[in-house]
């Protein structure tokens, strides 16, 4: 009768302790597929930055000295559409691991810098800094949150803008505006010297480089 007793004892333990660990593995799966639905909305986010970045860029490619100031309007707006889907991404980020969501949106963030650095030169003929990016963002978005680029995303797209400034000095050349060239030339000089002298490694900086 005792052996039955202690059988039943150990019965119950058994199932109180497969019921829990159910329980745990239930917890992990729900926290997994948050996750992954972050990561896939995030993505989406990402891949919305990137085309409406393409567009701002060959939107600010038709720049003249007559249309700039019309251009730079539109400019704009168009920004603020990108910066409507990076908010979005700050605001999925926000008191999660960041890092873990980087692959997501890496390609849009250096996307938008790119970008965002030719509006930026095209309008004050200088180099926007990661501090400036971050704190448009910060004020478009309707919470104030913090949205942070890493150096990384930040010098990438900055090697593509050199890409966006020859095709830009082209068509200038074209249009016989050979001061604007020359200042273009100077600035991707400058670019390129900050690249070389880095102690920042990335592995695709030297292929950059080479282009």
């Amino acid at each position: 009768m005792k052996r039955k007793q202690s059988d039943m004892s150990e019965a119950g333990t058994d199932s109180k302790q497969k019921s829990e660990i159910v329980a745990l593995y239930s917890e992990y799966a729900k926290e997994l597929d948050e996750i992954n639905d972050r990561y896939e909305r995030i993505i989406k986010c990402s891949r919305d930055t990137t085309i409406n970045s393409k567009r701002l860029i060959s939107l600010l490619q038709r720049l003249t000295d007559d249309t700039k100031d019309e251009l730079l309007k539109k400019a704009e707006a168009d920004l603020k559409r990108i910066h409507e889907h990076i908010c979005k991404i700050a605001s999925e980020v926000h008191q999660q691991d960041y890092y873990r969501y980087t692959r997501a949106f890496t390609f849009g963030i250096q996307e938008y810098v790119e970008a965002v650095s030719f509006y930026y030169f095209i309008k004050t003929g200088e180099l926007i800094s990661i501090k400036t990016i971050e704190s448009m963002i910060k004020e478009s978005h309707k919470d104030k949150l913090d949205f942070r680029i890493t150096i990384s995303d930040y010098m990438l797209g900055i090697a593509d803008l050199t890409g966006e400034m020859m095709r830009l000095c082209i068509n200038y050349a074209s249009s016989n505006n050979k001061e604007y060239c020359f200042t273009i030339c100077e600035f991707v000089r400058k670019i390129l010297l900050g690249f070389e002298t880095t102690s920042v490694y990335h592995y695709e900086y030297s292929k950059k480089l080479r282009l």
